[in-house]
């Protein structure tokens, strides 16, 4: 393991760590109130969008090691090729390449040949990153963008509920257990993320 993918898997462990006890003063509340959390995963709104909240923070802590090394990958291409017309070329879509997801992977696999979607870790990942988009863009809700192609929400409906995420109207409820289960899966990511490109220049 890099000592950037250590740093950044302890990064999600400290948001985690935090989430436990927020969790458990929601869980002591619940109890004062005389819910039950012992037979049901459902949140109420107020505290699913608290989990999302955590989990938008974990998403940023993988965007950050991943668009970083893709960064340090194309640099140390470039450098490597010695090419002033590579290096122009690079000067200029450098601020596009992580802007977002799409422009990220898309740029690591055509220019760098590593295709980060095969990694069997992208398939539970992917779900983490649309819902810190809706988090932090729709406070909880999917937004506009997200609701745009019926195939695409299909899609979506469809890999959140399979993490066990349900849904009121356009609102996204998290469950209990969801920001573990999201800190697991968003270290399982950088872990292959830094398996794949370990070989690549930087």
């Amino acid at each position: 393991m890099s000592v950037e993918a250590e740093d950044a898997c302890r990064a999600i462990m400290r948001i985690c760590a935090d989430w436990e006890s927020v969790s458990q003063r929601i869980d002591q509340a619940d109890m004062r109130d005389r819910i039950s959390i012992s037979n049901t995963d459902s949140l109420t709104a107020e505290q699913s969008a608290q989990s999302l909240s955590y989990i938008s923070r974990m998403v940023a802590e993988c965007e950050y090691f991943t668009f970083g090394r893709i960064r340090d990958m194309a640099s140390a291409h470039v450098e490597a090729a010695d090419s002033p017309m590579l290096a122009k070329l690079y000067e200029k879509s450098r601020s596009t390449i992580d802007s977002t997801w799409p422009n990220a992977l898309a740029f690591c696999k055509d220019s760098l040949g590593v295709d980060l979607r095969n990694l069997s870790a992208w398939s539970s990942f992917q779900h983490l990153i649309t819902l810190r988009n809706a988090s932090a863009h729709g406070r909880g809700e999917f937004t506009e963008k997200q609701l745009k192609n019926p195939q695409e929400v299909k899609k979506m409906l469809q890999g959140l509920s399979s993490l066990g995420y349900s849904f009121d109207g356009h609102k996204i409820i998290a469950y209990r257990g969801s920001v573990r289960d999201s800190s697991r899966d968003c270290r399982i990511f950088i872990l292959a993320v830094d398996e794949a490109t370990k070989g690549s220049p930087r």
